[in-house]
């Protein structure tokens, strides 16, 4: 399973071939150099080993995840967060008396169409009509619209936190136990460039990860079997919820009102 995974992430699959594969690697390598640097620049500035190693545990969750889970969790920050305002100035009179009676018109006027469409249809068929209308509204605030709420501001929020579950803590994330040092992520050569940072619980991680196990426990065991069952089984897991999050992220792409279109 090892050696299979390890295929995968560094060869395309087992069928490619090796100059193909080389150019795969070349790319994933020189990938993680250009972010690297400029996580280097970041940690440049760095005054303090703390100030580094939240710079390196950012630099580990942006590895994590990807561009949707991003705009996902963003959108949920800013429906969480929204407050109303009182505008800084007091409005104008003419615009505000204005807007008012515009309002005052238009309910009068969908007053008139109601009772005049209304007394078009008769007795019956105006009592049939009323009643679709108010069953359709007690089952729009009632049900559709309490359900829209709890999946924006609870489910959706719920499916992130799943996602993130080992980005949130890094160090507490399973992975496969390759032998083998694998300079496949900016975090990688960060933690080369800056050795201070290998001391620190987040720059364990990166050792732990990228630098393979010690020699001594280098025979592959019953410990790695499990290991290996608890990753994929965390993979199974995170599937069902990404791929939601890469629905609701292209629904927050539309504009609010067409969000709610979308969901209802």
């Amino acid at each position: 399973a090892i050696r299979a995974k390890l295929k995968v992430d560094w060869g395309g699959g087992p069928d490619i071939n090796a100059k193909a594969r080389r150019g795969i690697v070349a790319a994933r390598i020189h990938a993680s150099l250009k972010h690297a640097k400029a996580v280097h620049e970041e940690l440049e500035e760095a005054s303090s080993v703390r100030e580094k190693e939240a710079v390196l545990v950012e630099c580990l969750r942006n590895e994590s995840t990807n561009s949707a889970y991003a705009h996902v969790v963003e959108a949920c920050a800013e429906r969480l967060e929204e407050e109303l305002e009182a505008p800084d100035e007091e409005p104008e009179v003419g615009p505000y008396l204005a807007a008012w009676a515009l309002c005052v018109v238009t309910t009068l006027g969908v007053c008139y169409y109601m009772i005049a469409f209304g007394s078009s249809y008769g007795r019956k068929k105006t009592a049939v009509w009323l009643e679709g209308v108010s069953y359709t509204l007690v089952i729009y605030f009632m049900f559709i619209n309490p359900i829209v709420i709890f999946v924006l501001f609870v489910i959706v929020p719920s499916l992130a936190h799943a996602v993130a579950e080992h980005t949130i803590r890094p160090e507490a994330a399973p992975h496969y136990p390759y032998r083998t040092p694998l300079p496949g992520s900016a975090s990688f050569f960060v933690c080369q460039w800056h050795p201070d940072l290998k001391d620190t619980k987040a720059g364990g991680v990166v050792e732990q990860v990228g630098m393979g196990v010690e020699a001594a426990e280098a025979v592959p065991g019953p410990e790695d079997d499990e290991l290996i069952k608890r990753v994929e089984q965390v993979g199974k897991t995170k599937w069902a919820a990404t791929a939601a999050i890469e629905f609701f992220a292209l629904v927050f792409l539309l504009h609010p009102d067409l969000q709610d279109v979308v969901l209802e």
